[in-house]
C-alpha cells in the first residue's frame, strides 16, 4: 500500500513542471488577443506535455503504486480545473474592461482608408481594451475619421501623447522617414508602436517576418501545390509510416516483454 507521502512527491514534481510548462507559453500574464479556446489549448498543450515527462519519470523510478487510472484523473482534472479558472478570469476581465477598466489609450498616425478600417476594427473588438484618443495628420487637421478627431500634425507627436497618456501609437502611413521619427520619439517616452503595412491587408494572411541579418523581411508565401504533388505526398508518409510500423512493432514487442518480466503490473 503505497504511502501519501510518495504521492505527493509525484504530484509536487508534476506541479513545479507544470508551472514552468504554463510560464514558458506565457499564460501567467492575461494576453488580450488570445480567444478562450486559444487560452484553453494552449493550457492543454502544457498539461500534455508535462505528462509526457512524468509518465517517463513514474516508469524510470519504477512507481509501480501509481496507477494509470490515478494518471489520467489528474490529468483530467488539472485541465478542467485550471481552463475552468482561465475562462472565469477572462470573462471577468473582458466585462471590466467593456467598462473602461485599464484601457489602452491609442493614437492613429496618417488619416486615411487603413485608419479608417483600422478604426473600425477595433470598435469591433471591444474586449482589447483600445481606446482611440485621436489621429495626427498634417493634412486633415480638424476633420474627423470614422468618429475620431484629427487632433492636428505629426509635429505635435509629443505633446498629444504626454496629454492624453498615450500608450499604443499605429502608425497607417507608410513613409519611412516618419516611421523613424515616431518611433525615435515613442522610445523616449516608452509608448510601444505598431505599423500598418499599407496595400497589403488581403496579402497579410499569408505573410510572416523573416529576419534576414539585422534586417526584418516581410515574405510573401502563396505557392500552388499541384494536386499530383498532394497526392505523391500523401502515398509516401503511407508508405513510410506502415514502414516504421513493421520495424517498429517488433521492438515494441521487446519491450513489452521486458516490463512483463521486470515488474508484477499488467503492461
Amino acid at each position: 500500500m503505497p504511502s501519501l507521502k510518495e504521492y505527493l512527491l509525484v504530484f509536487l514534481i508534476w506541479g513545479i513542471l507544470l508551472i514552468q510548462a504554463l510560464y514558458k507559453r506565457n499564460l501567467y500574464s492575461t494576453d488580450r488577443r488570445l480567444t478562450i479556446p486559444g487560452e484553453m489549448f494552449q493550457v492543454l498543450k502544457a498539461i500534455l506535455s508535462v505528462s509526457l515527462y512524468m509518465a517517463a519519470f513514474i516508469f524510470l523510478a519504477k512507481f509501480a503504486f501509481f496507477s494509470r487510472v490515478v494518471f489520467g484523473s489528474g490529468i483530467i482534472l488539472s485541465f478542467i480545473a485550471l481552463s475552468s479558472w482561465r475562462m472565469v478570469k477572462r470573462i471577468m476581465l473582458r466585462r471590466l474592461i467593456r467598462r473602461g477598466f485599464r484601457n489602452i489609450n491609442v493614437l492613429i498616425i496618417g488619416a486615411n482608408k487603413e485608419a479608417e478600417e483600422l478604426i473600425e476594427e477595433i470598435k469591433r473588438k471591444p474586449h482589447l481594451g483600445l481606446k482611440v484618443i485621436g489621429i495626427l495628420d498634417k493634412t486633415k487637421a480638424g476633420n474627423e475619421v470614422n468618429g475620431v478627431k484629427v487632433l492636428g500634425d505629426v509635429s505635435r507627436f509629443e505633446e498629444v501623447c504626454k496629454k492624453y497618456f498615450i500608450d499604443e501609437v499605429f502608425i497607417t502611413v507608410s513613409s519611412p522617414q516618419l516611421i523613424s521619427d515616431v518611433m525615435r520619439k515613442a522610445r523616449n517616452l516608452r509608448i510601444a508602436v505598431r505599423v500598418v503595412p499599407a496595400g497589403f491587408k488581403d496579402a497579410l494572411a499569408r505573410m510572416e517576418v523573416y529576419k534576414f541579418g539585422m534586417f526584418p523581411l516581410l515574405t510573401y508565401k502563396e505557392k500552388e501545390i499541384h494536386p499530383a504533388e498532394l497526392v505523391g505526398k500523401r502515398i509516401f508518409d503511407i508508405v513510410v509510416s506502415l514502414l516504421l510500423l513493421i520495424l517498429l512493432s517488433t521492438l515494441f514487442l521487446i519491450i513489452a516483454l521486458l516490463i512483463k518480466l521486470d515488474s508484477p503490473v499488467p503492461v
